[in-house]
């Protein structure tokens, strides 16, 4: 097999153990999410099919690779700008109500301008592991996966030009 095939499951693998883990807090440790948090969710199911259509698809594979680094950009920049959020809490600020009545009420589009725009809706983080909290465990997650994706390039890239 060949090594950018072995990084592209090792790729998939990493997305599901973060899908994995953030279930396993919302249903076991009884975490609810915050907006940002699911959007995150939203974020790595769609990096999961894009990976998964990677691993299918032979001929579209440039086409993937550089969707899932774009993804996993988008997916780092909403990390560091909930990280910011959690860092500079304003005690005025109101949070937002649960997802699933902003949903029902203003629609998905509505709905995620509050959750990007609004400061409090996610700054009170209340889950840590091993001393850091989930933006930073994020941050990490898409910078590994971001080395991994440019190391794919790289490697496609190195193959098929000419000696």
């Amino acid at each position: 097999m060949r090594i950018d095939r072995k990084l592209t499951y090792i790729q998939l693998i990493g997305i599901i153990l973060a899908l994995m883990a953030s279930y396993y807090m919302e249903y076991f440790l009884l975490i609810e999410p915050c907006l940002l948090c699911i959007i995150q969710r939203v974020l790595l199911v769609v990096l999961l099919l894009t990976t998964l259509a990677n691993l299918i698809f032979k001929p579209l594979q440039t086409f993937f690779d550089v969707s899932t680094v774009i993804l996993f950009f988008m997916g780092l920049g909403l990390s560091v700008h909930h990280l910011g959020l959690t860092m500079s809490l304003d005690p005025n600020a109101l949070c937002l109500p649960k997802f699933s009545y902003l949903i029902s009420t203003f629609g998905i589009w509505e709905t995620l301008s509050m959750a990007l725009s609004n400061p409090a809706s996610c700054s009170k983080v209340q889950s840590y592991f091993l001393g850091l909290n989930l933006p930073i465990w994020l941050i990490l997650f898409y910078s590994i996966q971001l080395i991994l994706s440019f190391l794919k390039v790289y490697i496609t890239y190195s193959r098929s030009k000419p000696n």
